[in-house]
C-alpha cells in the first residue's frame, strides 16, 4: 500500500510526472519514511495504470528516448483518499530484529553483543541527526499549509528513534536492566 500512496500523492501534489521524477521527489522529500526503489515505482505505475488510477502519455524530449508521463485520474484520486483512510486505521505490531539476539544472548560473547549495541547506538545517533537536518531542510521548502503535518511526521520518527537510542544506551551502559526499563 505504501508505494501506491506515494506515487498517487506526488501525482496529486505535482501534476503529471515521469517515473524517474517520482523517484527523485520521494528521495528528496520523503526518504526518512519511504524508501522506494525505481523498479518498484515502475512496477506500481503499471499496476495503477492497469486499474485505471493513472493514465500515461508518451513524451519525446530532444534526442532522448521516449518516456512516459503519468497523470492521476479521477478514479485514482478516489483510490488515493481510500488508501490514506486505510493507512490511518492500520494498526501495527513493532518487531525489532535485535530482540532475537537478546533472546538467544547466551550464544553470544559479551564483547560481540557490546560491539553490536555500540554500532546500533552509533547508527541511531546518526539517524537522529540526519532526521533533524532533513526536517529543517524540508520545512524550508514546503508550503506553510503543510508544515504542521511535516512537523508531525518528523516528530513521529524522532520520538521512535530517540526512544530506541535511550534504550540501547541504557542496555549497553548497564544503567538499566533490559527487562525493567519500562516497568
Amino acid at each position: 500500500m505504501k508505494v501506491p500512496v506515494f506515487i498517487l500523492g506526488f501525482l496529486m501534489r505535482h501534476g503529471p510526472l515521469h517515473g524517474y521524477r517520482i523517484k527523485q521527489l520521494i528521495t528528496e522529500r520523503a526518504s526518512d519514511f519511504a524508501r522506494i526503489k525505481l523498479p518498484t515505482i515502475y512496477y506500481h505505475l503499471g499496476q495503477l495504470q492497469k486499474n485505471g488510477y493513472v493514465a500515461s502519455k508518451r513524451e519525446k524530449e530532444g534526442r532522448r528516448p521516449d518516456r512516459f508521463v503519468y497523470e492521476i485520474t479521477s478514479r485514482g484520486s478516489n483510490h488515493f483518499k481510500k488508501l490514506l483512510t486505510k493507512s490511518l486505521n492500520t494498526r501495527y505490531a513493532v518487531e525489532f530484529e535485535l530482540d532475537a539476539a537478546f533472546f538467544f544472548r547466551d550464544a553470544l560473547d559479551k564483547e560481540e553483543l557490546d560491539a553490536a549495541l555500540t554500532g546500533h547506538e552509533d547508527y541511531l545517533t546518526s539517524a537522529v541527526n540526519e532526521i533533524k537536518r532533513h526536517r529543517a531542510e524540508t520545512l524550508a521548502n514546503v508550503a506553510d499549509s503543510v508544515k504542521p503535518m511535516v512537523r508531525a511526521i518528523f516528530s513521529h520518527h524522532l520520538v521512535h528513534y530517540t526512544a530506541e537510542l535511550r534504550w540501547v544506551r541504557g542496555v549497553r551502559l548497564g544503567s538499566a536492566n533490559p527487562g525493567r526499563l519500562m516497568d
